[in-house]
């Protein structure tokens, strides 16, 4: 028996609009506070909820929950109580991005400087961090942004957001050095996955 009331809803990925209007008005020369602080707290709610689900954290109290073994293993909080069947929490992240994978420490690294960050400009730099980071093996293959995490849409899609967001001439020079980084893992890590695939297509015909 478990004590889950109501079906797990997690923090839903954020608009790509809001992504490019941050990015105009930055190009622009326009702090807009408000902005800033709606899309870094969205941000941050996405992120917290990769990392409940990471770590398999109470949805109530957000302590780290125990997991019974078995095909009808539970997951309960040690702490208030909480629980729910393993199955009903795994479907609730099934197919919505929401698992850290290799850009994990991006997100949590962000979660912490976003709590601490004192200014609009410093918020701004954390949010250009996070969303050109990337989900990357020593061997480059599948190098995709972490923003499908944290950005609704297809990979191909927030792949395009980003390449195209606007930068002009207030725009910070650590920004415009991250975007061109960006650029080159993501160029390395297609060419990466195609000699991938080429050499396993030349394998299974050998």
């Amino acid at each position: 028996m478990t004590n889950n009331e109501a079906p797990i809803v997690w923090a839903r990925r954020i608009r790509p609009h809001k992504i490019r209007q941050l990015y105009e008005n930055d190009a622009a020369g326009i702090l807009d506070e408000d902005l800033i602080n709606d899309v870094g707290y969205a941000l941050y709610a996405r992120c917290e909820a990769v990392w409940m689900v990471t770590e398999r954290r109470c949805i109530k109290c957000k302590e780290k929950c125990d997991l019974t073994d078995g095909k009808d293993a539970v997951l309960t909080c040690p702490s208030c109580g909480w629980s729910t069947p393993w199955q009903v929490f795994k479907r609730s992240y099934k197919g919505k991005r929401i698992h850290g994978g290799r850009a994990y420490e991006s997100f949590l690294i962000y979660m912490d400087e976003f709590r601490h960050a004192k200014s609009p400009r410093q918020k701004m730099l954390i949010i250009d961090r996070v969303i050109h980071a990337l989900h990357e093996s020593l061997n480059q293959i599948w190098t995709i942004p972490a923003s499908v995490n944290l950005i609704e849409g297809k990979l191909e899609d927030v792949i395009e957001l980003l390449d195209s967001l606007a930068y002009g001439n207030t725009t910070d020079a650590a920004m415009r050095s991250r975007k061109e980084q960006w650029r080159r893992k993501i160029a390395d890590g297609e060419k990466a996955t195609r000699e991938y695939y080429a050499q396993k297509e030349r394998n299974a015909d050998a």
